[in-house]
């Protein structure tokens, strides 16, 4: 396989676009499939999933010494824990309000927490420029409230209550870390659980063929 380099850059300093999958099937094709709507928005999940996967595997490309310190640490390791534990870490950093540093911060805690960084890669991109707006809007109408809640208020006087920028800055914080933690461990979690699921499916199938 070719990888291009030199990909266009968004803002939060990741690639533009993803790469088409070739082969991957359609919304339309996943719309008349078998089942449910909700499974056809599974499986959709899963083809936006593997090709924002295959797109950190050219950001790699274009970035050699980090490919090889991300190896030679354990953060590339497939399997379902690394991959558990990365997409934990991407959900975690792509619901904060650190636009610009996000990549830095998941390779850093890849590397430390021995996750999966092409797992954390593809689900980070719940934080991109359409996104972006709404989330952070959310976070601060979250973190605000919660300090309300907790007494503090605005005033003119800076050295007895939160104020301007302060204020923003920290409602914004708190109203990421709500919702961001409980992302994290509902995608640790769930990857386990679905997992296993896969695995009992492959069973079933294996005794009855």
């Amino acid at each position: 396989m070719t990888y291009r380099k030199n990909h266009a850059r968004t803002p939060t300093g990741k690639p533009s676009a993803p790469p088409a999958v070739g082969g991957s099937p359609t919304i339309d094709a996943l719309s008349r499939a078998p089942g449910s709507r909700l499974r056809a928005v599974g499986a959709w999940l899963y083809v936006k999933y593997r090709a924002t996967r295959l797109w950190g595997h050219r950001w790699l490309v274009d970035h050699p010494a980090i490919h090889d310190t991300l190896r030679a640490t354990g953060a590339l390791r497939p399997g379902v824990e690394p991959v558990a534990r990365g997409i934990a870490i991407g959900l975690f950093i792509g619901l904060t309000p650190t636009v610009g540093v996000q990549i830095m911060l998941m390779i850093a805690a890849c590397v430390a927490l021995r996750g999966n960084f092409l797992a954390a890669f593809a689900v980070s991109f719940i934080s991109n420029p359409f996104t972006l707006p709404l989330l952070y809007w959310i976070f601060h109408a979250l973190g605000a409230g919660v300090l309300e809640l907790a007494g503090f208020t605005v005033v003119d006087d800076a050295s007895t209550a939160l104020n301007g920028f302060g204020d923003e800055v920290l409602s914004a914080a708190i109203g990421s870390l709500m919702i961001a933690t409980p992302a994290a461990l509902t995608g640790y979690f769930a990857t386990h659980w679905l997992a296993g699921l896969r695995e009992k499916i492959r069973r079933r199938k294996k005794m009855a063929a």
